[in-house]
């Protein structure tokens, strides 16, 4: 399906329907987050409940309180693992091998107490993660919140006793703000690849704060009186950094009036709903676009791919297809970049930066253009009408739509933009997805 419109990016979360349990009943959640649609919340009272739970995609669901809502995951397994557009709001995570796992797309993670887990509190893997009003309490051989690869918003959290307090790899742009990182052999770890926005944090009391070195943001480096109540590291409520926090951009305003976590808080849902939908949007602009160019020659076709970053490979998803005309370039500088056709089964094309050269980490500025020759991926039909069929998993695909045809049909959906004539695509969870474009000749009145 195609949709003529300006094209406009938004993650949409939709509140369906909701369910409650009632105290005391006994229920498998597995079972009920299973019959749950995306955008259905799902109310947990007061109680322990023993999972090793899957967040299916778009499933909410709210305890009665950290304090009063215990998932404990008996020692085996994550504790909680969510799927794109999940929320766990409002329990303690506890006893399992990993608090919080994600597995694909963005989740949101709010009000929540994990402790007690024996490795990382949440561990995103190649996936995105809000986290926003949680006390995360790990020991000293794993990492309170690991971002490997992901994007991150981590607002208002508290971190304690960690290896490190939070640690990214390849993670090209995140926002730590407003957070308190303390007793941590490391607070914030990093590598070259890694430049999230770090500031108005405070550190207290680790071994070493920041590793490789201090980020450009302004830190905070003072006693935030941290109390420890049955366990749990706390902020009490007389502490001065609770009037101390900075707005960040995309956020409102009760999100930002202190520095750690406002617990126990309870916000409604639609106003974390809110911040995961302008997450989304930034998370998406990061990751990788391919531009395709239906050519004049029915059988080849332009691919143009763009990365934040200059050291890549792009394959063909088929064996049969031939790459020519390779050029790599930075986009803001026009310096080449050094590359090279790698005949693999299918051939692929690997990009490298220079030795030596500092290369910014910027959306979209680092450009491979090349033709793809496989006729029966582009090809013309006795009726006249142009095919286009592609595998692919990049997470914005942009398709130019050749003078003199329209759009007929389009799997899967994608968006027009009637001025340039550009589709678009999205696939923010970066799955394999097979493209299949059908074109007609625009039919003119005689």
């Amino acid at each position: 399906m195609i949709k003529h419109a300006l094209l406009t990016i938004a993650v949409v979360l939709f509140f369906l329907a909701a369910s409650t349990l009632l105290p005391g009943q006994i229920v498998d959640l597995q079972e009920l987050v299973d019959e749950a649609a995306p955008g259905d919340i799902v109310r947990v009272p007061a109680g322990t409940y023993r999972v090793n739970l899957i967040l299916r995609k778009g499933v909410i669901l709210e305890g009665a309180g950290a304090d009063l809502s215990i998932l404990d995951g008996g020692g085996t397994g994550p504790v909680v693992v969510g799927e794109d557009g999940s929320v766990i709001k409002g329990f303690t995570i506890t006893n399992g091998l990993e608090g919080v796992k994600i597995s694909g797309g963005l989740i949101g993670v709010f009000e929540n107490i994990i402790t007690g887990n024996s490795g990382s509190g949440i561990r995103a893997c190649a996936a995105d993660c809000v986290i926003i009003n949680n006390i995360i309490l790990v020991n000293r051989k794993t990492v309170g919140v690991d971002g490997a690869p992901a994007y991150l918003l981590a607002v208002n959290n508290l971190v304690c006793t960690g290896r490190e307090g939070f640690k990214f790899w390849k993670s090209p742009r995140s926002t730590i703000a407003n957070n308190i990182i303390a007793f941590c052999e490391i607070g914030i770890n990093r590598d070259e690849e890694s430049q999230p926005d770090i500031f108005n944090n405070i550190l207290w009391e680790n071994e070493e704060d920041f590793r490789p070195e201090a980020p450009d943001g302004e830190n905070l480096f003072l006693d935030p009186l941290l109390k420890t109540e049955e366990g749990v590291c706390r902020l009490p409520e007389d502490s001065p950094v609770k009037t101390m926090g900075v707005p960040v951009e995309g956020l409102p305003e009760e999100l930002a009036a202190g520095i750690g976590p406002a617990f126990p808080a309870s916000l409604p849902l639609p106003v974390y709903l809110q911040v995961m939908e302008a997450a989304a949007f930034e998370a998406l602009q990061w990751k990788p676009l391919v531009e395709y160019e239906l050519l004049d020659d029915v059988g080849s076709f332009g691919v143009i791919t763009s990365f934040h970053h200059p050291d890549f490979k792009v394959g063909s998803s088929t064996r049969s297809t031939s790459i020519e005309d390779i050029v790599a370039y930075d986009k803001e500088s026009l310096d080449a970049l050094i590359e090279r056709l790698v005949p693999d089964e299918p051939p692929a094309v690997e990009v490298r930066s220079w030795g030596g050269k500092v290369y910014p980490r910027e959306k979209d500025r680092y450009v491979m253009e090349s033709i793809f020759i496989k006729p029966e991926s582009y090809f013309l039909d006795d009726d006249g009408r142009l095919h286009f069929e592609r595998k692919t998993n990049f997470a914005r695909i942009r398709i130019a739509v050749p003078e003199g045809f329209e759009a007929e049909s389009l799997v899967p959906e994608g968006e027009l933009e009637s001025e340039t004539g550009i589709i678009s695509i999205l696939n923010p969870c970066q799955d394999m997805i097979e493209i299949k474009l059908l074109l007609a000749p625009i039919q003119t009145a005689e």
